[in-house]
């Protein structure tokens, strides 16, 4: 009996050792670092892979991504090596995707497999972990400002993680401490680069405040270095870009050679430019009837002559093809009229200071004050015509009737 039972338990351990390890080994992985499974940078995870009595050791653990795929990374047992509970770790960063070889990678779970390889039998994939990233965004790069006249631009290197929500620019007065930013404008896409902006005179601050998503429904935010602006005051106007007036006289070329010069006068009964030669004419008052000689011509960038005669009529004016409103020759003589400064060529009036006729388009008749020229009041009122014969005739009667009487003349 008893060599029966020795033969019975030579054989079952005979086939224990027969079989292969792999059909009852039973490992298992969990994670150490970080316990939360939350990372928000780079830094080391850690996981812990166990095996039963019965399972053989284990030559080397490796991690991938479960998803992306990428090769496999070998790790470093860290503790418990001799142990059936050694701890393996790896470095991670997430802005790199290292050591998965994905690249950066996006804010929310990331999954990634442990492959055990064990001295008897093939490699195994023994579990698949799950880590949280709520990793900020890079800052910017590069940043740099540019001024021309008052508009400040900025320019940057945009963060590299794809999940990158946007940017918003900050500006403060000076050289700023932790207060005084303030956001200018909306909050930029991802994809913007750059941003401008018009300010006054002074020394700015700038700072671009990169947005990510943290994986969830919020966002991390993440402030780059700041940059100062100068915006120096416009430069005053030189002499060179403003216009001097011209002195009066000056027909505006800079020569002070103008139409109306001080010895030019105006014959005022031929319309003859006497040039000074023998004085100027006088109207009734002994008054030059072109004022001073050249007030007209000095006053005016426009040239232009007068003529009036004795007999009621109203005078008549021309001008050249000069620019500016010219003045009146005496400030007792007042006209009314319309003036037409557009003309191009016009023609000096004729000594009896006709209406224009059809080629004498530039020719401007003027009505004398209170005047009515041509009109049946005017001649009536006209005491070289009218008013003179009737005062003489009642003059010329009352003398006779006088005569009558004082003679007693018998009618």
């Amino acid at each position: 009996m008893a060599r029966r039972t020795l033969r019975l338990a030579a054989i079952v351990v005979l086939l224990v050792l027969t079989m292969p390890s792999a059909a009852f080994a039973e490992y298992s992985v969990e994670l150490v670092s970080p316990a939360s499974g939350v990372v928000s940078g780079s830094g080391e995870v850690q996981i812990r892979v166990a095996r039963e009595p019965l399972d053989s050791e284990v030559r080397s653990v490796r991690v991938r991504a479960a998803r992306g795929g990428g090769d496999a990374h070998q790790l470093t047992c860290l503790s418990g090596c001799d142990t059936r509970q050694p701890v393996y770790g790896f470095a991670f960063d997430p802005r790199r995707g290292d050591p998965f070889g994905v690249g950066p990678m996006s804010n929310g779970a990331f999954q990634f497999e442990t492959l055990v390889s064990p001295a008897l039998g093939e490699d195994r994939n023994v579990g698949t972990l799950t880590l949280q990233l709520r990793v900020p965004g890079s800052a910017v790069s590069g940043l740099s400002t540019s001024v021309d006249d008052q508009q400040v631009r900025l320019a940057w290197s945009r963060a590299p993680e794809p999940d990158i929500d946007g940017y918003r620019v900050e500006r403060c007065r000076g050289g700023c401490g932790g207060d005084g930013w303030s956001a200018r404008g909306e909050r930029l896409s991802a994809s913007a680069s750059s941003f401008e902006e018009r300010v006054r005179p002074g020394t700015y601050s700038y700072r671009v405040v990169t947005i990510r998503s943290n994986g969830g429904d919020g966002t991390i935010e993440t402030v780059s270095s700041a940059v100062t602006a100068e915006v120096e005051e416009p430069p005053a106007p030189t002499p060179d870009d403003t216009e001097t007036p011209d002195a009066p006289g000056d027909d505006g070329d800079g020569d002070g050679d103008a139409d109306g010069d001080a010895g030019d006068r105006d014959d005022g009964a031929t319309g003859r430019d006497d040039d000074g030669d023998d004085g100027p004419d006088r109207d009734r008052d002994g008054d030059d009837e072109d004022g001073d000689g050249g007030t007209a011509g000095g006053s005016s960038d426009r040239s232009f002559s007068t003529s009036r005669t004795r007999t009621g009529r109203a005078p008549s004016v021309s001008f050249g093809g000069q620019r500016g409103v010219p003045a009146l020759p005496d400030a007792a003589d007042v006209f009314r009229g319309s003036l037409d400064y557009g003309l191009d060529d016009p023609e000096t009036a004729d000594a009896r200071g006709d209406a224009p006729g059809p080629g004498d388009d530039d020719e401007v008749v003027l009505s004398a004050p209170g005047g009515s020229s041509g009109s049946f009041l005017g001649r009536l009122t006209d005491p070289n015509r009218i008013a003179v014969p009737i005062a003489g005739g009642m003059l010329m009667t009352a003398i006779g009737l006088h005569l009558w009487r004082w003679l007693r003349v018998p009618v």
